[in-house]
């Protein structure tokens, strides 16, 4: 599975531009077809950056996505692109067209994106965070 380096990606080549992979990570076919249901090209490996999400997820810490989910059918935590900067969230449906966007640190308030909204022109869902390898310090 590429691992991404997305601090130096923008737009909407976030995890097609080979130049931004850093490596390549091994796992288990099985995981991945059987457990996860995905095939190894639908999948990304991106770094954790920052403390928004602790402490579920750690700066250094590493999350697989799952690239198929750029639209939110269920709550979780995604990968979003929103006015250029790239952030893992905790996504709700609301009713409407409304994405409620939380941080797991209670420190960040959490706000609502309105895909409603013709102003919301740089909002983009890059995927849902389906597996994680945690930073121990």
């Amino acid at each position: 599975v590429p691992h991404f380096n997305v601090a130096l990606c923008a737009g909407n080549g976030v995890f097609s531009d080979v130049e931004s992979v850093l490596t390549m990570r091994p796992f288990d076919r099985r995981f991945i077809r059987s457990e996860l249901g995905i095939r190894h090209n639908e999948l990304a490996l991106v770094s954790v950056e920052g403390n928004s999400m602790e402490p579920i997820l750690r700066s250094r810490d590493t999350t697989l996505l799952d690239r198929r989910a750029n639209e939110v059918h269920s709550d979780g935590i995604h990968a979003i692109r929103l006015d250029g900067a790239l952030m893992l969230k905790i996504l709700q449906r609301l009713p409407g067209r409304v994405l409620r966007a939380s941080s797991a640190n209670s420190e960040y308030a959490p706000f609502d994106i309105d895909l409603s909204d013709e102003s919301v022109r740089d909002f983009c869902v890059l995927g849902r965070v389906r597996w994680g390898a945690l930073t121990f310090n």
